[in-house]
């Protein structure tokens, strides 16, 4: 049986993703964003609970890189020595290029000075510089993990049921303040979000989801109102235990609660794909493009609001980010859609030069923003079958090119 054609932009696109990817990378540049915000008046409750609202996003991009893993490969085989040197290229050389951008940058600005060679590690590993590449690293973990399971629709419930209770467990004891002696405590430390103990939950979620796709699809597009509901549910009582907490930074990520509102994030963003409509041809083709350049965007951003948000500083309006909330909140929406565009700008720019693509680890092709063709029937997969209910994933093209599927955040 073929997929209901409303679900897809052009073969081979997932709407439920390009739709996750685009809000997922929007929630990481308004987080940042909202760090230049004044926390005077109506901003002292405003803004630090927006920014513990929009902790969904990198566990949003976890879920995705299951779901999207899983949906590409199925049980087919995989050539486990070419996907990890391909993810390798599209994980450690952006990671690593990125990290020098960023040291270099902090050498420049005076916000890292290491004494030698040597304290460069603690840089990175404290986050001082290029903080936020600790996602290469943890996606290049679940791709370790996507490689050495089994996949099949049991076996991800078999990790579904294992990965959950480890992250909520991790994350309880870590919200009780228990860290264990020896080397295991710099798991519970400040450097939590290197390891992908702390994600495995939602990992396993998103792979569950693309095995149970048809049915998670029908249910979603029946209760689109349900999973509504259960999100402006969710979101105000993690945000609560988040704040009762004085869970800030990394460390919101890391609560029971962060998990439940990422779930309830993706499941409203998938219930939403299944009402776009198959003609919102020029909505699917930019968020398309916008999803496609979501790893581009997450790695240069925060150098494009550096300037932005110093220009905004040090401009004509000094109320703009310190003043009263009807003056910063508008600041802060224009803020985020200039670190958007300025940073899909630099990424194009970097795509043309020599290595711009492997630096960046996106593809060459531009943004178009053109109308999609007409969506071809589904082709009936030679993956897998098995599992009472579960829907055949799509071929697994993937694995038949040898090349690596994409994670949740490229």
């Amino acid at each position: 049986m073929s997929e209901a054609p409303h679900t897809r932009a052009v073969p081979g696109r997932l709407l439920e993703v390009d739709l996750g990817r685009c809000l997922a990378m929007l929630a990481v540049l308004a987080i940042h964003a909202n760090a230049w915000m004044g926390r005077d008046g109506g901003g002292a409750a405003v803004y630090p609970a927006l920014d513990r609202l929009l902790r969904f996003c990198v566990p949003v991009f976890v879920i995705l890189t299951g779901y999207v893993l899983t949906r590409t490969a199925g049980t087919g085989r995989l050539d486990r020595a070419r996907f990890a040197r391909r993810r390798a290229l599209r994980l450690a050389v952006p990671f690593a290029g990125w990290l020098l951008v960023y040291l270099a940058a902090g050498l420049l600005l005076g916000t890292a000075r290491p004494a030698s060679l040597l304290d460069v590690p603690a840089l990175v590993w404290d986050g001082t510089a290029g903080g936020h590449l600790y996602y290469l690293a943890v996606a290049a973990q679940l791709a370790l993990l996507f490689a050495a399971l089994p996949r099949g629709p049991r076996a991800s419930l078999a990790l579904l049921a294992v990965a959950v209770p480890v992250q909520l467990g991790l994350s309880g004891l870590r919200a009780l303040g228990w860290v264990p002696g020896g080397p295991l405590g710099a798991v519970f430390g400040h450097q939590a979000q290197w390891f992908a103990a702390w994600w495995i939950g939602c990992y396993a979620a998103g792979s569950v989801a693309a095995w149970y796709h048809g049915p998670l699809r029908r249910l979603l597009e029946v209760h689109r109102a349900v999973i509504a509901l259960l999100l402006a549910l969710v979101a105000p009582l993690a945000v609560a235990d988040m704040a009762r907490a004085g869970a800030s930074g990394y460390d919101a990520f890391f609560r029971p609660s962060t998990f439940l509102l990422s779930v309830a994030v993706a499941a409203a963003l998938w219930a939403l794909a299944t009402a776009v409509p198959a003609g919102a041809r020029r909505l699917r083709a930019l968020l398309a493009a916008l999803a496609d350049r979501s790893l581009g965007v997450y790695l240069v951003h925060p150098l494009v609001l550096l300037g932005a948000g110093r220009l905004v500083q040090s401009g004509a309006l000094p109320l703009a980010l310190e003043g009263p909330l009807w003056l910063t909140a508008p600041t802060l929406a224009l803020l985020v859609a200039a670190v958007l565009a300025g940073a899909l700008a630099a990424v194009e720019a970097l795509l043309r030069l020599p290595g711009g693509a492997l630096l960046l680890g996106e593809r060459r092709s531009g943004l178009q923003l053109a109308a999609t063709p007409r969506p071809s029937p589904h082709v009936r997969p030679r993956g897998p079958t098995g599992g009472r209910g579960v829907r055949s994933l799509p071929p697994s093209r993937f694995a038949e090119a040898g090349r690596p599927p994409p994670s949740g955040l490229d």
